[in-house]
C-alpha cells in the first residue's frame, strides 16, 4: 500500500513538473494555445529590413542597401537563423534589395515572395544572379497569398494598379500578420496611390505598423493611419534622413506609440494577446 502511494506521488510530481514546463513555453487564448512571436526592425538606416521569428520559422521582409548586409547577417548569426522560410521583397528599390544577393548567397531560403515586375538596376541585378545561382524558388505575386506558420496568419497584398516605371513605392507587396489577439501590418514604401488601395481594401485596424515610405507624408496619411489605428508604429528612418514631423504628430494624435529605427533596433515580443514594443 505504502509502495502504491510513493508511486502515486511520484507520478503526480512529474505531471506538475510537466504542466509548469509546457505553461512557461505557451500561453492560453481562448481556445489555442500561442508560442511568443518576435519582431525585429533592424536598425540598418533608411532601409528596410525586418525579421519574423515564430516558435519554429522566420520571415524575412526586405534585405537593406547592400552596405548593411554584413549587419543583417550579424544579426541571423547572433540569433542562431540558418534559415529563412519565407523572404518577402516588397519592391526593388535599392534599399529594400540591396543586400538580398549577399543574403541569399549565405542563408539558405526557402521560398521568395516578390513583386510582378523587373528593375533595370544594379542591385536587381544582383538579385537576380544570386536567385539563378542558388535556384532558390521565386514566386511572382500576381493576386494576394495567405498562408500560415505556426500559430501565425499572414496574408500578402499586391498593388491592384499596373506598374509604372519608375513608382517602385506604390508596386509595393504590403504584408498583414495575425499573431492571435495582435495584428501587424508591414506597409513598405506605400505612397498616396497604394495607400488608397489599402483603405478600399479595408485591411482594418492593426496593432503594430510598419510606417510606410519611412515616414514620408502622403495627402492620405492621415485617413490611412485612422484606419489602421495602431497602438504602436515603427518608422525606419535615419539620422541624415528623418521621418517627417507631420507623420509623427498624426500617430501621436492618434494615440500610437511611435518608434524611430534611428534611436536603434526596434524589438517587438508577442505572446497573443499581451505586446511589448522597445529601442
Amino acid at each position: 500500500m505504502r509502495d502504491n502511494l510513493k508511486t502515486i506521488l511520484l507520478f503526480c510530481c512529474i505531471a506538475m513538473q510537466l504542466i509548469n514546463l509546457v505553461s512557461c513555453q505557451t500561453v492560453k487564448v481562448g481556445n489555442s494555445s500561442l508560442q511568443e512571436m518576435i519582431v525585429t526592425v533592424l536598425n540598418v538606416g533608411s532601409a528596410d529590413c525586418i525579421v519574423i521569428q515564430t516558435s519554429n520559422h522566420t520571415i524575412m521582409i526586405d534585405t537593406g542597401t547592400d552596405n548593411e548586409s554584413d549587419a543583417i547577417l550579424s544579426f541571423l548569426q547572433e540569433n542562431m537563423i540558418t534559415t529563412i522560410d519565407y523572404l518577402i521583397i516588397t519592391h526593388f528599390d535599392k534599399d529594400h534589395v540591396g543586400g538580398a544577393d549577399k543574403i541569399i548567397d549565405v542563408v539558405g531560403i526557402g521560398q521568395i515572395i516578390q513583386p510582378d515586375y523587373v528593375r533595370d538596376s544594379k542591385q536587381y541585378k544582383e538579385y537576380a544572379d544570386a536567385v539563378k545561382k542558388k535556384q532558390t524558388s521565386v514566386t511572382k505575386l500576381t493576386e494576394d497569398m495567405e498562408f500560415a506558420l505556426d500559430d501565425v496568419e499572414i496574408a500578402i497584398y499586391v498593388p491592384i494598379a499596373d506598374f509604372v516605371v519608375g513608382d517602385d513605392n506604390n508596386y509595393s507587396l504590403v504584408t498583414s500578420v495575425i499573431h492571435g489577439e495582435n495584428t501587424f501590418l508591414f506597409a513598405g514604401d506605400a505612397e498616396q496611390i497604394r495607400l488608397q488601395e489599402l483603405l478600399d481594401k479595408e485591411i482594418g485596424e492593426h496593432t503594430f505598423l510598419k510606417v510606410p515610405h519611412h515616414g514620408e507624408v502622403e495627402d492620405n496619411s492621415e485617413e490611412f493611419f485612422v484606419a489602421v489605428n495602431p497602438r504602436y508604429a515603427v518608422i525606419t528612418c535615419s539620422i541624415k534622413e528623418p521621418a517627417e514631423d507631420e507623420v509623427i504628430e498624426l500617430l501621436e494624435g492618434i494615440g500610437t506609440e511611435v518608434f524611430l529605427v534611428s534611436d536603434g533596433t526596434v524589438t517587438c515580443m508577442s505572446d497573443g494577446t499581451q505586446i511589448s514594443v522597445s529601442n
